[in-house]
C-alpha cells in the first residue's frame, strides 16, 4: 500500500517523498509520473531515535537536497544522502548516530560501520 500511495501523492503534484516511522530502513525509488515528472520517494529513512534490538533498526539514513527557484516555481536541484549507524554505547556515551564513513578506533566498531553501509547500500539499491 505505501508504494501506492506514494504514486497518488506524486501523481498529486509532491516533488519528494519521504516516509517515516517502521524503525527501520527501506527501499528508495523514482517514481515517473503523467506528466513526466520524476520523483524521487525513500519509504523510510531508518530509525534515529529509538534503541531497538534488531540489526536493522540501527540503520539509519540522512537525506540532503538543494531547492533552487526557476521561473515555473521551485524544483529539487539535488538529492544527497548520508549512511549512518545507531550505537547503543560507544565512547562511553549512549544512542550515538555516526556516519558511516566515520573512522574508529576499535576494529569491531569499524567492521559494524562496513556491516551497516553494506546492509544501506543493498535496500537502497546502490552501488559501494
Amino acid at each position: 500500500y505505501q508504494k501506492a500511495h506514494a504514486k497518488v501523492f506524486a501523481e498529486a503534484g509532491a516533488d519528494l517523498i519521504i516516509g517515516t516511522h517502521p524503525h527501520c530502513l527501506q527501499g528508495r525509488e523514482l517514481i515517473l509520473t503523467e506528466d513526466g515528472r520524476t520523483v524521487p520517494c525513500y519509504y523510510s529513512l531508518g530509525n534515529l531515535v529509538s534503541s531497538m534490538l534488531r540489526e536493522i533498526n540501527d540503520d539509519t539514513v540522512l537525506i540532503k537536497f538543494t531547492l533552487r527557484r526557476t521561473e515555473d516555481g521551485i524544483v529539487i536541484d539535488n538529492t544527497e544522502y548520508t549512511a549512518c549507524h545507531v550505537f547503543d554505547y560507544l565512547n562511553g556515551k549512549s544512542h550515538v548516530i555516526v556516519p558511516v564513513s566515520y573512522p574508529l578506533e576499535k576494529e569491531s566498531q569499524q567492521a559494524e560501520l562496513q556491516e551497516a553501509e553494506e546492509r544501506i547500500l543493498k535496500v537502497l539499491q546502490l552501488e559501494q
